[in-house]
């Protein structure tokens, strides 16, 4: 009998601590849901619509930069914020780097447990405001019936792969050598890392067919290794960035501004200290170029400490714009 009393507090502990766990720091899947969860976010999800809760949020806390008029992704389009829910879901729920500071504080942790919920119940849009009628996914509701109004801006789609697309193949059959806590092997699960050895990769998985080792031992398909070569082939996008169009060039105004908001706007920007210069500004950002490449991409003391975080792709965007004339 004391045996059988034992079982059953083990029992009651373990699911305890299976149901104590937070989704909010859980991984989105590919179509924005999620493995597991709490009770408390499940319950939250089935009320939490883009329309209802989220628009709302988004017009408060991040339309000042996230709009129709402005270079970086209009959040208030529910098409943009569906196709960019994996990126809000990491920079609003998981690094909580946006809002940008000093604004980052606008947003409790409500709001972000109101986000990662809606994400996490696959970004329904619900009801949209005015005669449109109901919609439920990306394409729906105003602007998308004669009649309702100009269809919201959208951004380019991508024709080929993002990170978002060859970071599960990496998982699946690279990450038993490639993880974070082997030091002699790139951690591939990183982006940077990855965009580094980009031309490393396409010739040990795509053309020689010798990674993975001992003969393919994790059974890597020949349709994954087709989407890290079209991956790598169009550049090795992470998705962030808007996707480079042939025969159009790079400029301030479609590339190289939004890098700046996001990366350098802290300090660089209208309101800072004068002595600053602001590079949020095209007229003021095209006279210094020659410092953005020095101390971004030679020296990389900008930002200081990458404290935040810029990548190598949109290192080497900036670069491209810089060596291309530095248009707007």
């Amino acid at each position: 009998m004391q045996k059988i009393h034992v079982s059953v507090l083990l029992l009651v502990a373990l699911f305890a601590s299976g149901c104590g766990k937070s989704s909010e720091h859980m991984p989105v899947s590919a179509a924005g849901g999620q493995g597991g969860g709490s009770a408390v976010d499940k319950s939250q999800a089935g009320a939490v619509t883009f329309e209802g809760n989220i628009l709302p949020l988004f017009q408060q806390k991040c339309g000042a930069c996230h709009n129709a008029t402005a270079t970086v992704p209009n959040w208030l389009s529910y098409d943009v914020s569906y196709a960019r829910r994996s990126a809000i879901y990491q920079r609003v729920v998981v690094d909580k780097s946006m809002p940008l500071a000093p604004y980052n504080a606008a947003m409790t942790e409500d709001d972000r447990r109101m986000v990662a919920a809606w994400i996490n119940a696959g970004a329904p849009r619900g009801t949209p405001a005015g005669p449109a009628g109901p919609g439920t996914g990306p394409g729906t509701g105003p602007g998308t019936s004669p009649g309702t109004g100009p269809t919201p801006p959208t951004l380019p789609g991508f024709t080929s792969p993002t990170y978002a697309d060859v970071k599960p193949i990496f998982m699946k059959r690279c990450s038993l050598c490639h993880n974070h806590e082997d030091a002699k092997m790139p951690n591939w699960m990183v982006y940077d890392y990855a965009y580094r050895a980009r031309e490393v990769i396409y010739q040990t998985t795509v053309l020689k067919k010798f990674m993975p080792p001992f003969n393919n031992l994790s059974g890597m398909t020949d349709e994954e290794r087709k989407t890290i070569g079209d991956w790598i082939q169009a550049g090795a996008p992470s998705g962030e960035l808007p996707p480079l169009v042939p025969g159009v060039g790079v400029s301030f105004d479609h590339d190289v501004q939004a890098i700046f908001m996001r990366r350098c706007g802290m300090c660089h920007n209208q309101a800072n200290d004068p002595k600053v210069p602001n590079w949020l500004d095209y007229k003021t950002a095209v006279l210094f170029t020659r410092q953005i490449i020095q101390r971004t991409i030679v020296e990389r003391t900008m930002p200081p400490n990458n404290l935040s975080g810029i990548t190598l792709e949109e290192k080497d965007r900036i670069k491209l714009w810089v060596n291309s004339g530095a248009g707007k």
